[in-house]
């Protein structure tokens, strides 16, 4: 709830049966305790829809107006280690020339929280793609042992979002 009271919280949200990456409410339930979710939290960053440009009709000539990306701030809770390298893959495609505008948007508006993994299964990539699921990246990377969740700030971002939340951790 401290998050969310200054950002979009997605995190994994058990619906139906499965868990996957949603927006937080107060009576969702929030799961972070699966390993994978059905789908990857890289969905937050490709929205289903979006309107990129309006297309208006004005004395018979067509008025184009490209919209402005989205300034909502958000935070990616319990991403994996796997999934923010997935995102980091994504980061060299489209924050090349040309650079996606939306994407960087989108980019530049999120905070990762990654989640270790304290039990990665055998079936996990981390091993070949070079992640360490102990330590994974992220703007903060959360630790849970027990019933406690580690929590330590990498980046600027992640140090913003500590300060958002100070008041609720522990020495």
């Amino acid at each position: 709830a401290a998050i969310a009271a200054a950002n979009d919280l997605f995190l994994p949200v058990k619906t139906a049966g499965q868990t996957n990456f949603g927006l937080w409410t107060e009576d969702c339930d929030a799961d972070i305790d699966t390993l994978k979710t059905v789908k990857s939290a890289k969905d937050v960053f490709f929205p289903q829809s979006e309107t990129l440009y309006k297309v208006r009709r004005e004395e018979g000539k067509l008025q184009i107006q490209g919209e402005s990306p989205r300034q909502t701030p958000f935070v990616v809770f319990g991403i994996r280690g796997c999934d923010v390298k997935g995102i980091e893959v994504l980061d060299k495609v489209f924050l090349s020339d040309p650079v996606d505008g939306y994407y960087a948007a989108r980019r530049q508006m999120g905070t990762l929280v990654s989640l270790a993994c304290g039990r990665p299964e055998t079936s996990c990539f981390c091993n070949v793609f070079g992640v360490d699921c102990a330590e994974p990246a992220g703007d903060v990377v959360t630790w849970l042992v027990n019933d406690t969740l580690y929590w330590e700030p990498k980046t600027e971002k992640g140090k913003d979002l500590t300060a958002q939340v100070e008041s609720l951790l522990a020495a």
